[in-house]
């Protein structure tokens, strides 16, 4: 029964009423043969009352039961598995690891939204996706903060990411390496625990050798995914509304380092994706993630509501009781089906 389900099953108590209307029935049944009986001979009496028939409100009694029965099954909220889908498992683990350096405020040309504002909504989005997945987040800039610790809280976690700020942390820069380690540390000690790493920034500035952060990485059998946001064109950082500018003057381009952010997917057996190009980055990642956890994946069934399976059916059969009467119809009593006065 992995097919079919019901809502209510509370409802399938009133089945219990049908044999006790049976029990009625037939209580009635032998109340009124009882006072034929005072009439005289059974028999006798069936053969006065023209068109008496024995079968029929049986038969008229046993229809309206069906329909009943029927129709208390659909009350039920029958449903029936109409997909199946794979179900990340609950046990899964995502940390994000958020860049929200100066280079973050920068926009495209005519956009009102900074990268930041880019990373943020695409986060909510992956929120929105995600099942029974365990996430966590840590901000870097010239240093790295656990900013949520791993929860399946994700009300707490949509709060806090919304009211992130690169005035967090003072320290300017983008340190990757801290970054990462950081976030292999914040994962829950457990083995069988499928890990991952999403790293959204825009590369620039890095600072250190990263090469002992991915190799502690993969030795802890963690995926890094890097999801790069901005422009390699380079794009103006917005400070307190005002365009950034060096000392010179000349407006501060920042611009999106791909090979550093290439280099850390590749390495871990991850993916690196433009968000610049394909908006749906984040989701795509997730998708991903899902794909390489096949031992962690559950099916599980969507069901949909059939209860008019039910329905129609007791529609149809108390339309066909309408139509029978209790008595025998003359014209149909006339065929013999059974070419009784054959000789």
């Amino acid at each position: 029964m992995e097919d079919i389900i019901f809502q209510n099953t509370e409802i399938f108590w009133l089945l219990f009423a049908i044999p006790l209307f049976f029990g009625i029935f037939i209580f009635l049944r032998f109340k009124r043969k009882q006072q034929l009986q005072k009439l005289g001979n059974i028999k006798v009496v069936s053969v006065l009352v023209q068109g008496t028939s024995i079968f029929r409100p049986w038969f008229k009694f046993s229809l309206i039961m069906l329909s009943v029965s029927l129709l208390i099954v659909a009350l039920a909220r029958p449903q029936f598995a109409t997909e199946t889908k794979v179900k990340a498992n609950e046990n899964n683990e995502i940390i994000i690891a958020l860049d929200i350096s100066n280079s973050m405020l920068a926009k495209a040309q005519n956009s009102t939204l900074t990268r930041l504002d880019y990373a943020q909504k695409a986060i909510n989005d992956l929120i929105a996706n995600l099942e029974n997945e365990k996430i966590g987040m840590v901000v870097f800039a010239g240093q790295a903060i656990m900013q949520v610790p791993i929860t399946h809280d994700y009300s707490a976690f949509k709060l806090i990411l919304n009211s992130i700020d690169p005035s967090y942390i003072s320290a300017q820069g983008t340190d990757l390496t801290d970054a990462i380690n950081l976030s292999v540390n914040a994962f829950s000690p457990i083995e069988n625990n499928q890990k991952t790493i999403i790293i959204i920034s825009d590369g620039e500035d890095h600072e250190g050798n990263i090469e002992p952060a991915i190799e502690k990485a993969k030795q802890n059998g963690i995926k890094i995914y890097t999801v790069g946001i901005g422009s390699t064109r380079g794009e103006p950082i917005y400070l307190n509304g005002s365009i950034l500018k060096d000392q010179n003057g000349e407006v501060v381009m920042s611009k999106l380092n791909e090979d550093i952010l290439r280099q850390i997917a590749n390495q871990t057996g991850g993916d690196f994706i433009n968000f610049t190009s394909n908006s749906q980055a984040l989701k795509d990642v997730y998708y991903a993630i899902n794909q390489t956890d096949a031992s962690g994946k559950t099916k599980v069934a969507k069901f949909d509501d059939k209860y008019h399976y039910f329905v129609f059916p007791a529609l149809l059969l108390l339309i066909f009781d309408f139509f029978i009467l209790i008595r025998k119809n003359k014209w149909i009593s006339k065929i013999d089906i059974f070419n009784k006065n054959f000789t």
